[in-house]
């Protein structure tokens, strides 16, 4: 089993004086076997008890998200977020450890371009700025104006937000360039059945 922390679900009393108790850290040993129902840990702190709440999720790789690794990945989670991934991941007939992926990734990615964020479609999930378009359209727009404040402007956005969405444009080129073709060949397709049907009438 691969170490790990242990996440932490319940609530404390509070300490001598109104202070929150320091609460301790729970690691997993490289070999440390731990049952797969839920573990109730009682640590005690000064004068309050705190319990908590474990449940082991596996975590596998598979087709739906690209990985370069299929090793499985132990990891604890409480029982309510489990609950919560359970739900949404049967909304969106998904597997747990898809969606578990997906949010790793996803975080990862809006944790070092501060202001993406990613945005479910038709065609999948797609990544765009936080209060603005997406960032194929971003792209597409600059591609145009060859230009960040113009792009900004006629974008209504900062200049600084069209840099990150350009940022995140290069270290992802293949899947944005993805995204600006299929909207071409969708417009493309538009123009040719307007065509179509103006010269039919």
């Amino acid at each position: 089993m691969a170490r790990g922390v242990l996440a932490r679900r319940g609530t404390s009393d509070l300490g001598a004086g109104g202070s929150r108790p320091r609460l301790p850290t729970l690691r997993l040993g490289r070999r440390q076997m731990l049952p797969r129902s839920d573990l109730t840990n009682i640590g005690k702190t000064g004068t309050s008890t705190v319990r908590f709440h474990y449940t082991c999720a596996h975590m596998y790789y598979n087709r739906g998200v690209n990985r370069k690794t299929t090793a499985p990945v132990s990891t604890r989670y409480p029982d309510d977020t489990l609950e919560r991934l359970d739900r949404r991941a049967q909304a969106e007939g998904n597997s747990r450890s898809t969606l578990i992926q997906r949010y790793v990734a996803e975080g990862i990615e809006m944790d070092e371009y501060p202001g993406i964020v990613f945005r479910s479609g038709p065609a999948g999930r797609r990544p765009g700025l936080v209060s603005g378009p997406d960032v194929w359209e971003v792209v597409g727009v600059h591609r145009s104006f060859d230009d960040v404040q113009r792009t900004a402007d006629w974008l209504d956005q900062s200049a600084g937000a069209i840099e990150t969405a350009l940022r995140y444009y290069d270290a992802h080129r293949v899947e944005i360039d993805e995204w600006i073709q299929r909207n071409e060949e969708a417009a493309e397709a538009a123009e040719r059945v307007a065509r179509a049907r103006q010269a039919a009438s």
